[in-house]
């Protein structure tokens, strides 16, 4: 993952420090970190071992914008080289299983290639690591010398040549035994312009995909899917819909296509879990993506999570569903929860224009389901579906009407008295019973006799109650 020939258009500045490689922030233009675990001193020069690591993490990950310009690039303009995007990994949310081990968890997610077997269609003979094909240069792999900088980037094989994708051209430099520095030059585009890569998910395993629907119209109707990315401001569990296959295909004969592809990894899973080599009856998956900041141009937030799933979701169409179902209606909860905050605000003569009540509300709710919703989704199981989708709801009735209540009471007198916006009298009381007939509304189940004991705290209203 190295050109040994490489070498950058101005000699004095091609050489970056060694920090520039490590992503902590420590010494580099990206912005310091303020808790670094490194010292100075310590990103003088990293062991070849470290600086090897940082290479894989490099080619995945680094940043866009310009690079240094290489010699016999006709791509250089002005002694640099012009920006083609982040690293592949940068461009989608990353999944994958987490086994007991560093073997068992690269056999884990090691698809095997025959067609239909798991998704992913592969050149067997030509999908091969960039370590087997010839060694770089500083040109675009396919690309000859004389070739202008217009020429198409390549496609990939496989999922062999997507993991090892040479998005940069490197060269570390330094002594026996450190390294102290690198030529960081621009490598080959993971990209169709500058929009993401367009289908790959019969090469890429790790992401889901999501459909585009302006691109497809722009295409004459043919379906183009981006890959899917993280939302920072989402624990995992919130984005199962994404990765469980409860749709797969098309939604119904000559139909519209689905809105999101679940990783070929997950239909993978499934095959396992029906398997006789099975995974076992509970499986950890992780959640892994780069935030950028702005231009994609500098590191802002890694995101990590883990996750443990049964099984039988990746085998169980029904179960996958009851699973996004529950997320689905958390949400539209916690939405609902939103509502009442910025009506009481409103009440109390706040501005319909800030969202900091809606913000602080749905926050605080999300942080009460995290914990709850991975210890439910954990147990959910063929035979007890329906019991525990009555159990999760009414566990998200009591927390959203905790939660409304505490809106309430600490709203103070001006939101109780209320005051006229928009033609309408707006107060406290008001909102908290709209709140709950909304809430009603999108947690059916917590209120119907489905064998779950209410609980004590707060038994969901009637329709007598509040017509």
């Amino acid at each position: 993952m190295q050109v040994a020939s490489l070498r950058g258009c101005n000699p004095n500045t091609s050489v970056k420090p060694i920090s520039q490689l490590i992503v902590d922030g420590t010494g580099s233009e990206n912005k310091a970190a303020l808790f670094s675990t490194r010292t100075e001193d310590s990103i003088r020069g990293i062991g070849w071992g470290e600086a090897a690591r940082w290479l894989v993490h490099l080619h995945a990950y680094d940043i866009a914008g310009n690079h240094t310009g290489a010699v016999g690039d006709p791509r250089v303009m002005g002694g640099k080289g012009p920006g083609i995007g982040t690293g592949w990994a940068g461009q989608f949310g990353g999944v994958h299983l987490v086994g007991t081990s560093m073997r068992e968890t690269l056999l884990l997610n090691l698809l095997p290639i025959a067609r239909g077997t798991s998704g992913v269609e592969v050149d067997a003979e030509g999908d091969l690591p960039v370590w087997e094909r010839p060694p770089l240069t500083a040109l675009p792999e396919t690309w000859a010398t004389g070739d202008g900088s217009k020429r198409a980037y390549r496609g990939p094989t496989g999922p062999a040549d997507v993991y090892t994708w040479p998005a940069r051209r490197v060269l570390l430099w330094g002594s026996d035994a450190v390294v102290t520095g690198l030529v960081n030059c621009q490598g080959d585009r993971a990209q169709s312009g500058r929009t993401p890569p367009e289908n790959w998910m019969r090469v890429e395993p790790m992401s889901a995909w999501c459909l585009s629907a302006a691109r497809s119209k722009a295409a004459g109707g043919r379906s183009i899917y981006y890959p899917h990315k993280h939302d920072p401001n989402k624990a995992f569990w919130r984005g199962l819909s994404a990765l469980l296959p409860h749709r797969t295909g098309r939604s119904h004969s000559g139909g519209e296509p689905d809105r999101t592809i679940p990783p070929a990894l997950a239909k993978w899973a499934g095959r396992l879990c029906a398997s006789e080599n099975g995974l076992g009856p509970i499986q950890t998956w992780q959640a892994v993506g780069m935030v950028y900041g702005p231009n994609a141009s500098s590191f802002h937030e890694v995101i990590d999570d883990r996750l443990m799933l049964p099984a039988a979701l990746f085998a169980d169409h029904t179960l996958a569903q009851e699973a996004v179902d529950a997320v689905e209606a958390a949400e539209s909860a916690v939405s609902t929860l939103g509502t009442l905050a910025q009506d009481v605000a409103l009440a109390a003569g706040g501005s319909p224009k800030s969202g900091a009540a809606w913000q602080e509300a749905q926050a605080g709710a999300y942080s009460d389901l995290d914990h709850r919703f991975r210890a439910w989704v954990r147990d959910l199981t063929p035979k007890g579906a329906t019991e525990h989708r009555a159990v999760w709801q009414r566990t998200v009735w009591d927390l959203m009407t905790r939660r409304a209540d505490e809106i309430v009471d600490t709203a103070g007198p001006a939101a109780l008295k209320g005051r006229t916006f928009g033609g309408q009298l707006r107060d406290a009381g008001l909102a908290l019973h709209w709140f709950r007939k909304k809430l009603r509304e999108v947690l059916p189940h917590a209120f119907h006799d489905d064998g779950v004991t209410p609980s004590a705290h707060e038994k969901p209203a009637s329709q007598e109650e509040y017509p």
